[in-house]
């Protein structure tokens, strides 16, 4: 699947929903929130059409970037705001995600702890220790690896900083995103035969979230498939 642009009802997966909460799989190329109470480009007004309920009464708890696909947690109820609200705020809330890195981070599993703040000439950026920097930790394991110039990397971060991953990966481990064109990542593949392949956005998903239900209490577990890009470019890889 190429990137997706615009809205349809079909370009998003509900994964769970109930009078509290909705969980669904967020594809690429859209942004979770719109730009104004009238863009009908979002993920929010896409839920809100195919489920007949108005943009205002959802608030999604995970703002993915646009190019990122995956897991986002939306509050349909004054309940369920308040209780995803309080559970990030604790940080009672556990993210995987899975990233197509190049090359191959090393030590292969551990745990990177470098505060990240705003980069001093790019305010759009975010740096280790840039400018106002906070405490960031992130948790790695790669799971496999392509000739030791591409690796499969799971990530599990402790904190929720903006870009984190993505600046973690790329300065920390020196193994940007593909496609990451603002940390570093590139754009094209290349292959044994000389041949190219393009990267289609950013290659980063979040896979999967654990949480406590709104009401009940109960721990969920919810976990998003890969869209169709990510899948294909894994296969072209792996050839």
């Amino acid at each position: 699947m190429p990137y997706v642009f615009g809205v349809t009802e079909r370009d998003f997966e509900l994964l769970y929903r109930d009078r509290h909460l909705l969980v669904v799989n967020k594809p690429p190329g859209i942004d979770v929130h719109g730009r104004n109470a009238e863009d009908r480009t979002s993920l929010i007004y896409a839920v809100a059409r195919r489920l007949s309920l108005r943009p205002a009464r959802l608030h999604p708890a995970s703002r993915l970037d646009r190019p990122v696909s995956g897991v986002v947690p939306i509050a349909s109820s004054k309940i369920g705001r308040r209780s995803l609200t309080e559970q990030y705020q604790r940080r009672e809330v556990h993210r995987r995600y899975l990233a197509l890195v190049a090359g191959v981070p090393e030590p292969r599993e551990g745990e990177w702890n470098e505060p990240i703040g705003t980069d001093r000439h790019d305010p759009r950026r975010r740096r280790v220790r840039g400018r106002d920097a906070r405490p960031a930790s992130t948790r790695y394991r790669v799971l496999w690896t392509v000739d030791e110039r591409w690796s499969m990397v799971e990530l599990e971060p402790g904190t929720g900083r903006t870009h984190q991953l993505r600046v973690h990966l790329s300065e920390v481990a020196r193994c940007p995103i593909a496609g990451d064109r603002r940390y570093g990542g590139g754009t094209v593949i290349g292959l044994p035969d000389g041949g190219v392949i393009p990267v289609p956005r950013v290659m980063l998903h979040a896979e999967r979230i654990a949480l406590r239900h709104p009401e009940s209490g109960e721990l969920m577990v919810v976990e998003a498939e890969l869209w169709d890009d990510f899948k294909d470019l894994i296969e072209y890889l792996k050839v």
